[in-house]
């Protein structure tokens, strides 16, 4: 039994070993566009790179990390719900007004994310204004949406 325990411990000789790669848009088949907005699920970090612009991740042991990425339209992506492991796939409807603005449907409701060139002027979910918090300098937008179920998001600029 001893000798088990010793070869296993050969194999585990490095126990802080990190892995690396990379990820970029261009590996999610059919995701259209050409500039996007990558979003790091467990960080929470947020970047914009263009379609083939790869960054590189590094995990260590027990880690993990999920990347989505949302195109860029008319200067916002969209995210979803930053608090569900597919955060873009909350997404189920986008749709912009003529007068300027966004609806965003979500299957449910969360932290709401998005990326935005401009501050909004409000964000409207379940029907009534709620707060928002925007960062001009990383264009982060989040808002907490009713967690009652669908959910409809007003973005108006």
């Amino acid at each position: 039994m001893g000798s088990k325990k010793r070869n296993a411990s050969r194999f585990c000789k490095n126990k802080h070993a990190v892995i690396s790669g990379t990820v970029a848009p261009s590996d999610v088949p059919g995701l259209a566009g050409k500039d996007f907005v990558g979003f790091a699920q467990r960080s929470g970090k947020m970047w914009r790179c263009g379609r083939d612009e790869s960054v590189t991740l590094s995990l260590g042991e027990g880690d993990w990390e999920i990347v989505s990425y949302a195109p860029v339209e008319r200067g916002v992506a969209i995210l979803g719900l930053a608090d569900k492991f597919n955060s873009t796939a909350a997404v189920s409807e986008k749709k912009w007004r003529r007068d300027g603005s966004l609806t965003v449907r979500l299957r449910d409701g969360g932290n709401f994310l998005a990326w935005s060139e401009r501050t909004p002027r409000r964000v409207i979910a379940g029907g009534r204004n709620v707060p928002f918090f925007y960062d001009a300098v990383t264009g982060r937008l989040s808002a907490k949406t009713p967690s009652t179920g669908r959910q409809e998001v007003i973005l108006d600029w």
